[in-house]
């Protein structure tokens, strides 16, 4: 097997190359990925992440004298979801320094959104020999930070939003490409020394001349077991009174919403549906414990957080109608869709999208890798007890207990969650009499709604409302 690398970074006399690559090749079950910097001029290779022998490096990056690498990765110690960290490793002594040991902020997140605006990869830059400049996400927004590994980092910026991309113009001044929930797209330098900003251009300008994007809410609110949690309230653009209630589960589940834009969420606003979205445990950016809590427990505190924040929507905001509650979600989220409608019977309809509704027949069959399902299920398939835990935390173990109607949305090429998933579930609540029909979308992976074809990214919008208008309250 030939050995496969990233380069990451040469030094301006192009001396010194940084690479990542695994560091065991050959080895299936060693996920370790190492940053190496090579020596052109004597063909010399030095690994310097020797000191995190387990760890998955993300981003190495040479400072401007050649003499620093600032890295991004983890030390694997919670599998792949382990959270991440920002080190500057000294080339020549090999010594290395965790800049954000203390902090609760995540360099290397994933933000759940499905406008695709092509970021590029560096996650750590400098603004000079001394200095590193970066993004972080805490509870779901980016934040920005500087700093350098004698005096530690310092929080720069903290505003409600997504940082997509940033760049460095000179030593006090560094470029933004940034993301709100009600505006798509703006480019920004932002001045380090004065912390003031300049938008340099808007491409939505004339649109947004013309067109009114939904503006959200955010509150926070407990879990039943008294853990702290946020959500968000879009408002449907409409002056009825009373508006159907959506709520809308990430996928990941190691992902999170936040302070970025969603183009489906307006449109659904746009269409008269209040859409109600959370980050229940599981979720990326609220530190290790929380990101963990949902490995081994599916369906557990996850589900009890979406629906608790459910609740406190329909009492914090009254124009939600309570008689018309819908749930969707896509891959995790299309699980906790068709978890949730065999867990209660308040929605009166919902809308899987691409989910994992059996872990038993998704094992081995899945292009993430065949430690994915181990990982999150907590035990292998094989091991004492693993078919029966698989199967607990199988929505489709509780398919006969569903009762609210469901339409299930996939594409044909899916290879993350074969279409074989949504198949089973609704061969299982058709035969039960369920209310259920099932849409596949042709020459479609999984991600349709970022990048799939855009007649059928329409299609799918137009499949989602019509269920929706077709089910307007619950049937008992």
């Amino acid at each position: 097997m030939g050995l496969t690398f990233d380069v990451t970074s040469v030094s301006a006399d192009g001396r010194y190359i940084t690479v990542l690559h695994d560091v065991q090749p050959d080895n299936d079950r060693d996920f370790a990925r190492g940053a190496y910097c090579y020596d052109a001029t004597t063909g010399e290779t030095v690994e310097l992440t020797t000191s995190i022998a387990a760890g998955r490096f993300e981003d190495a990056t040479l400072s401007p004298d050649g003499q620093r690498v600032a890295l991004v990765g983890d030390d694997g110690t919670f599998g792949r979801h382990t959270v991440a960290n920002v080190y500057v490793v000294d080339r020549t002594s090999n010594q290395m320094q965790n800049l954000t040991a203390d902090l609760a902020a995540d360099p290397a997140p994933e933000m759940a959104a499905d406008f695709i605006q092509q970021q590029g990869s560096k996650l750590v830059r400098w603004l000079d020999s001394e200095r590193v400049v970066f993004t972080a996400v805490y509870h779901a927004h980016s934040q920005l930070y500087v700093g350098n590994a004698t005096d530690g980092i310092e929080r720069v910026d903290n505003t409600a939003r997504q940082i997509v991309d940033f760049d460095v113009v000179d030593a006090h001044t560094v470029v933004l490409a940034v993301s709100y929930q009600d505006q798509p797209s703006v480019l920004v330098t932002h001045d380090l020394t004065q912390q003031t900003e300049r938008v340099l251009y808007n491409p939505n300008a004339a649109y947004e001349e013309t067109h009114t994007f939904a503006h959200p809410q955010r509150f926070d609110f407990e879990s039943a077991d008294g853990q702290a949690l946020e959500g968000w309230y879009l408002p449907a653009q409409t002056t009825a009174p009373k508006q159907p209630v959506l709520l809308y589960v990430h996928g990941g589940p190691h992902g999170n919403y936040g302070e970025t834009f969603f183009h489906e969420f307006q449109v659904h606003a746009s269409r008269g549906f209040g859409v109600v979205f959370f980050n229940p445990r599981g979720s990326t950016s609220y530190g290790q414990d929380f990101e963990s809590d949902v490995n081994g427990h599916y369906g557990e505190h996850d589900f009890s957080d979406v629906m608790t924040g459910l609740d406190v929507a329909l009492q914090k905001f009254p124009q939600l109608d309570a008689d018309r509650q819908y749930i969707a979600g896509g891959s995790y989220g299309g699980f906790m869709t068709t978890w949730a409608i065999g867990h209660t019977k308040r929605f009166a309809a919902a809308i899987a999208q691409r989910p994992v509704t059996n872990w038993i027949s998704l094992f081995g069959t899945s292009d993430i890798g065949f430690y994915f399902n181990p990982e999150e299920l907590g035990t292998d398939l094989f091991a004492e007890g693993g078919v029966a835990s698989y199967w607990r935390q199988s929505p489709l173990a509780y398919a006969q207990q569903v009762t609210t109607p469901i339409r299930l949305l996939h594409g044909e090429w899916d290879m993350r969650c074969p279409i074989s998933q949504s198949e089973e579930y609704f061969t299982a609540v058709k035969r039960h009499g369920v209310d259920a029909d099932m849409i596949r979308y042709p020459q479609s992976f999984h991600g349709v709604s970022r990048n799939g074809l855009p007649n059928l990214r329409l299609q799918r919008l137009d499949d989602m409302t019509e269920w929706f208008t077709a089910h307007p309250t619950v049937k008992h």
